[in-house]
């Protein structure tokens, strides 16, 4: 994780590039974003064997908000629950448990301390590693916790 989130600056940067890498050195001087990206790392190394399955099951679930957004579907809605079942059944395949009451409770906690100021140092990376910069997948994951939330009863 270390890696990855760690970028160089090239050689002969872009303007872009060069903006990012201001706005990064920013972020990491911000000791509250600091804290609260430790916070969010302590736990990672029991939900990290997988990956390459998280990166598919978050791009699965990115696209399935996105869509969701367009066609302005609230995560109140009825029809964004099998969205949030389907999340859980995922993350317990991932992790090989079962979808019970005590990792909902889990996928809910870990939905409600995202900073979505974390997104936007994932952006500034992809900007340095001059890959095409995203908009913000903040409010595809807001939507995904907000329908966890509305329709995941964490006790079971």
């Amino acid at each position: 994780m270390q890696e990855a989130s760690v970028a160089d600056l090239p050689d002969d940067p872009t303007d872009e590039q060069l903006e990012a890498w201001l706005e990064l050195a920013e972020l990491s001087t911000d000791e509250g974003f600091r804290a609260n990206l430790r916070r969010q790392a302590a736990g990672w190394s029991t939900w990290s064997r997988a990956t390459a399955g998280w990166q598919a099951l978050n791009s699965e679930f990115v696209a399935a908000a996105d869509a969701a957004l367009r066609d302005g579907i609230t995560p109140d809605h009825l029809a964004a629950r099998p969205v949030a079942e389907r999340y859980v059944t995922g993350a317990a395949a991932l992790l090989g448990r079962p979808p019970d009451a005590a990792l909902r409770r889990e996928l809910l906690a870990r939905f409600a301390e995202h900073d979505p100021r974390s997104e936007r140092w994932w952006c500034l990376v992809a900007v340095l590693q001059g890959r095409p910069g995203s908009a913000s997948a903040a409010a595809s994951y807001r939507w995904l916790g907000t329908a966890l939330q509305a329709h995941l009863d964490a006790d079971g």
